[in-house]
């Protein structure tokens, strides 16, 4: 059984939009807790540059709203891909270069690593909001993002209507 909603997200580009930027906003409002009040209470330094904090932010909450999109749409089901996305979240943190230089990467590593939203945005959070780096200079990476929640996007949109057609034609949705 799929929810109504989750049926016309399948069918029309407009549905899929409303359901990635919901979210996108739930995911922005964790990124707004760790750099708010997590940050503020552990008295780590944060938003030392506010926009570019919030460019980041926001970036980085629509890149792994579609990713997880994707994945869930590519699986059928949230069912397996929570498990799968969960056990690769500390692979993609490492992967990140912040608890091991990204230099000593395999290049193979290094090319894999840039495939996945934490990548960009653990960099770019870091750089915007602890060090206070100015918005232009983390330009890169919020187009690393944008780049990364396009392609993400567009690959979950045509999942999801390639699922909602079968669902259409009656054939059952994968075992949840």
């Amino acid at each position: 059984r799929r929810e109504a909603f989750v049926r016309e997200a399948m069918r029309s580009a407009k549905g899929f939009a409303a359901m990635l930027a919901a979210f996108a906003l739930m995911a922005l409002f964790w990124v707004l807790y760790a750099e708010g009040f997590y940050f503020g209470f552990m008295e780590l330094g944060s938003f030392a540059n506010p926009a570019g904090t919030l460019l980041i932010g926001v970036l980085f909450a629509a890149a792994v709203a579609a990713f997880s999109l994707m994945v869930t749409f590519a699986l059928g089901s949230n069912h397996q891909s929570t498990p799968l996305v969960i056990l690769t979240s500390a692979p993609c943190v490492f992967l990140a270069g912040c608890i091991y230089p990204a230099g000593s990467f395999a290049p193979w590593a290094a090319a894999v690593s840039k495939l996945f939203p934490s990548t960009a945005g653990i960099n770019g959070m870091l750089a915007a909001s602890q060090n206070g780096a100015a918005t232009g200079a983390v330009l890169p990476w919020a187009l690393h993002l944008a780049l990364l929640t396009v392609i993400y996007g567009a690959a979950a949109l045509a999942l999801a209507r390639w699922r909602g057609a079968r669902l259409d034609r009656g054939e059952p949705p994968p075992s949840d």
